[in-house]
């Protein structure tokens, strides 16, 4: 439900001790008031008994049979004698209320008595037009009563009026609210009449209102008691794009709408725009004609932490109704207009310290509709030596993006429109379709259609990590406030989600040359990879490190693959016989996919025209790391008979063995793991346990000769002929996903592995050297 101030309508005291009190003097000498009073609310699952006893009563509400429709929950007694009865207590949202009808009995038993009262017929509505309130009384009434009320956050106060009561024996009642209210959608009112007894009759009015909030899966009424609203939404031309199932009555002229077309969750939520005219109908029938036709209106906003506001955008004139929480204080309203440009800004007089703080913004232009928006702080997160950027501005409409290097030269641009509340991801390329860098030096400018203008210059930023120590260092820029992230597991290029482990973050701040150290908290501290952010709000520049370089080389695939800190020189070398460099690869290490630790993915088929054989040398370097590569002799061969791949290699140096199901039969496990060790004389042996490996299965094969240095070679499609399929289902560990994790088995000699097929959804950014 929409953030607004948390208020119900003041019934209870107000109105039943008003009516109590003008009871006693337009009752008949001879009546004879019941004890106890019960107070019946039509179309409501509510109810009040007024008595002097101070046990509680059992109530039940029967239907006009007498058969019992509901059993009453009876709260704590009230200073004023009351005990509040509610029929549906524990009915969740969406399913239907237990709502007291005309002709339904309220049975009371208190105290050895019995007491009933026939809820009778009250008619009531509201006179726009003459700011009136008239209805039809019951028979056996001595007395009328009614009480308005005024939204708060659609106008300022007063928010309830003076009751006003007469006397009245059954019949046509009218109360006159001209000169003092302004009767309209925003308002609410009670219409009550009390019989002879004392016994009241309650009903709740309202001109129809409709407030719709962005960030909620339902619309909130305001209707006559009693009806079955519906709301939908036409374009500029009349077609209409949503219609709604029949509201949900949560009591009385309150209403609920579940914004899913013909009241269909499996359709999805409906999320109307700036533009779409909404309207109301108090009947489900489309031919019923409309009560409200509204355009929905403009409502942007976003706070402005440093100061102190929340500010936006909403049609000129506009009432503008703020309510701002921050954790551990309560919510702080402001209520303003629009100025006649549209804008408007709540000043709440001090910083806002609280970087998860919400507001609430309510925009109402005078009609039946109001609109609901959320306002947070804008939160930009740019992805150093990447080209993406995501979250969200301070601006709204088209967006324009631009990278410019540190000479003012535009690298790429990019127009896109932005979310609701200014969110945005996007991936900058050059003319070229090439992605650009976010290296130190260079600037992004960030210009909204609507709202304010970023222009930032990209930080220099590095982290070193000593997982002996605990400890990260680096520089920053001077003064700037730093957030370390460690995950707590070993870095592994095969991990298909690093990011997703638990994590110990540390915060701290660079000093005045710029230099930091982070320390880990815990002996047991993890710091084998992380991420590290400079935080300037709105800017969180990210920094993706990893304490030493994880190297590999794909052989059959002609690529070079691994993963380092993001922002290291990265120079590859093919070399010659003689052992010098014949052609070279050179550039930086980044980020890769998003769910993929930084490094690189190069391919190395413009070095290698004819392909990788053994022999072949290669020379890394990684930052400060150097590593020496020579492609050794390895072959291997499957044998789908006895789920086994054999071969040989370099003695003493593990294989993991990957096999990809392909085919039939579909209950196998998508992929499985097989490790070994390479014997003294070069001859090694694989088995998959719990899988059936078949002809046209894939392979991939790592041979490492550290845990942080591999290469690997594959195989598409095993040759051969099947055995006939087992009977019986083989066992093993399924997968979801177009390239699984295998599930590992590894000696206790070597770290756990994750070995999925490679997916290289962005390319290492490098130039040819010859």
């Amino acid at each position: 439900m929409p953030k607004r101030r948390a208020r119900r309508p003041r019934p209870l005291v107000w109105l039943v001790l008003a009516v109590t009190l003008a009871t006693g003097a337009a009752r008949p000498a001879a009546a004879q008031q019941a004890d106890p009073r019960i107070e019946a609310w039509l179309f409501h699952s509510i109810a009040g008994i007024h008595g002097a006893s101070t046990r509680p009563p059992e109530v039940r509400l029967l239907a006009p049979d007498g058969s019992q429709r509901a059993l009453g929950r009876v709260g704590a007694r009230s200073a004023e004698g009351r005990w509040p009865v509610d029929f549906s207590p524990d009915t969740p949202f969406g399913e239907p209320r237990v709502l007291t009808r005309p002709g339904d009995r309220i049975e009371v038993r208190l105290d050895g008595q019995r007491i009933e009262h026939v809820v009778p017929a009250l008619e009531a509505s509201a006179d726009e037009a003459e700011d009136a309130i008239l209805g039809q009384a019951p028979a056996g009434t001595v007395l009328v009563a009614a009480l308005l009320h005024r939204d708060p956050a659609w106008y300022s106060a007063p928010s309830d009026y003076p009751v006003k009561t007469a006397p009245n024996p059954g019949g046509a009642f009218r109360f006159d609210f001209a000169g003092e209210a302004d009767i309209r959608a925003g308002y609410w009112a009670e219409a009550a009449a009390v019989d002879g007894a004392g016994h009241l009759t309650i009903l709740q009015l309202a001109p129809p209102a409709v407030t719709l909030a962005d960030t909620q899966a339902f619309a909130i009424l305001r209707a006559d008691a009693g009806r079955s609203p519906v709301l939908s939404t036409r374009n500029r031309i009349d077609t209409e794009l949503f219609r709604s199932g029949p509201a949900y009555a949560l009591g009385g002229a309150l209403y609920a709408v579940l914004m899913v077309p013909d009241g269909n969750p499996d359709f999805g939520i409906y999320r109307p725009t700036e533009g779409e005219r909404v309207l109301l109908q108090l009947d489900p029938s489309p031919a019923t004609e409309p009560i409200l036709d509204e355009p929905l209106p403009r409502a942007l906003a976003s706070i402005d932490a440093s100061a102190g506001t929340v500010w936006g955008y909403a049609p000129a004139g506009a009432r503008v109704d703020v309510q701002l929480t921050e954790r551990g204080s309560d919510s702080r309203g402001r209520g303003l207009s629009a100025d006649a440009a549209g804008r408007f800004e709540a000043d709440f007089g001090a910083p806002i310290g609280d970087p998860a703080a919400e507001a609430s913004v309510q925009v109402h232009p005078g009609g039946g509709l109001a609109r609901v928006a959320r306002a947070r702080a804008p939160d930009l997160e740019l992805l150093l030596y990447a080209n993406h950027l995501s979250g969200s501005v301070p601006g709204w409409g088209r967006l324009r993006l631009e990278h410019r290097d540190a000479a003012d030269r535009l690298l790429a641009w990019l127009e896109l429109e932005a979310g609701p509340e200014g969110e945005l991801e996007a991936d900058l390329l050059d003319a070229g379709g090439a992605a650009t860098r976010f290296e130190p030096g260079s600037r992004l400018i960030v210009a909204p259609e609507l709202g304010r203008r970023l222009e930032l210059e990209i930080p220099r930023l590095t982290a070193d990590a000593n997982p002996a120590e605990r400890r990260l260092e680096g520089l920053a820029p001077a003064g700037a406030r730093l957030v370390m992230q460690a995950y707590q597991r070993e870095p592994s290029i095969f991990d298909g989600q690093p990011f997703a482990a638990d994590r110990i973050e540390v915060s701290g701040q660079a000093a005045a040359d710029g230099r930091f150290a982070l320390v880990c908290p815990t002996a047991d501290c993890l710091l084998g990879y992380g991420t590290l952010q400079l935080v300037d709000r709105p800017l969180r520049y990210t920094l993706q490190w990893l304490a030493s370089p994880i190297v590999g080389i794909g052989v059959t695939q002609r690529a070079a693959t691994g993963r380092a800190s993001a922002g290291l020189p990265l120079a590859l070398h093919a070399l010659d016989a003689r052992g010098q460099p014949r052609a070279s690869l050179e550039g930086l290490t980044g980020p890769l996919a998003p769910d993929s630790l930084p490094g690189w993915d190069i391919d190395l088929a413009p070095l290698y025209p004819e392909g990788i054989v053994s022999g072949d040398r290669i020379a890394l370097r990684v930052g400060d790391r150097d590593d020496a590569i020579e492609v050794p002799d390895f072959d291997w061969d499957a044998d789908v008979a006895t789920n086994r791949v054999v071969g040989r290699g370099p003695a003493g140096r593990l294989v993991a063995v990957v096999a990809f199901a392909r085919g039939l039969p579909m209950q196998r496990p998508a992929n499985a793991l097989a490790t070994t060790l390479v014997g003294p004389l070069g001859r090694w042996q694989a088995d998959f346990e719990g899988f059936d490996l078949r002809a046209g299965d894939d392979l991939e094969l790592y041979v490492f000769d550290r845990a942080d240095r591999f290469l690997w070679w594959a195989q598409d499609a095993i040759p051969g002929i099947d055995p006939p399929t087992a009977t019986t289902a083989p066992t093993g560990t399924v997968t979801a996903g177009p390239r699984p994790s295998a599930t590992p088995s590894a000696p206790a000699t070597w770290p756990s592995l994750y070995l999925p097929r490679l997916l290289r959804s962005r390319s290492t950014s490098v130039a040819i050297v010859r």
